[in-house]
């Protein structure tokens, strides 16, 4: 029963990191929907707008950082259905 256990806790762990993973890229959805509706609105130039969007954010541009999250996210799902094989497996001994 122990390693039952020790895979609920990762699973729980890795759905915490998917939550968090959600939550930084919908602040960065946010972020480029205000830049687009800046422009939509004129107070930015689209020089200014495609300057923003190519522009690195620690080492990323926005969408750059939005397809890291999908990624990760989903990496996180394939770790999770590999804790829920080992669960599984554990109860059939």
């Amino acid at each position: 029963m122990g390693r039952a256990r020790l895979a609920r806790i990762r699973i729980e762990e890795l759905n915490r990191r998917i939550d968090k993973c959600e939550d930084y890229k919908d602040e960065l959805i946010d972020r480029l929907q205000n830049l687009k509706n800046q422009l939509i609105r004129r107070e930015i130039s689209y020089s200014d707008y495609d300057k923003f969007t190519k522009e690195k954010h620690s080492g990323r541009t926005l969408g750059e950082w939005i397809e890291y999250y999908d990624k990760y996210a989903s990496e996180c799902e394939k770790r999770i259905a590999e804790e829920n094989k080992e669960i599984i497996k554990s109860r059939a001994l």
